[in-house]
């Protein structure tokens, strides 16, 4: 098993409560493709450096975790059809 970091940028317009829902649903993704979270770090609404489907303003959530790096593109799929995330970026 590897380490693994997700960097993922949440639509502006979400309040808390949803934005809380959009990280518990993603770590429960993780863990059912067979990963394990090590830490959570939401580091909260920022600018943008460029506009992302017409965005300037995103919430940012970094996500570290251990997974065999095989359910990785199973993770990337969910986060792709996902319409409240703008953007991701998965690290090793």
């Amino acid at each position: 098993m590897n380490y693994y970091e997700t960097l993922y940028i949440i639509h502006p317009a979400l309040d808390a409560g949803r934005v809380k829902e959009i990280v518990l649903s993603v770590n429960q993704t993780l863990e059912g493709f067979g990963g394990s979270v090590a830490a959570i770090d939401v580091w909260g609404k920022k600018k943008l450096s460029y506009l992302i489907d017409k965005q300037s303003y995103g919430t940012y959530v970094l996500v570290q975790f251990q997974s065999d790096g095989l359910s990785n593109n199973k993770i990337s799929v969910e986060l792709e059809h996902n319409p409240n995330v703008l953007a991701y970026l998965t690290t090793k």
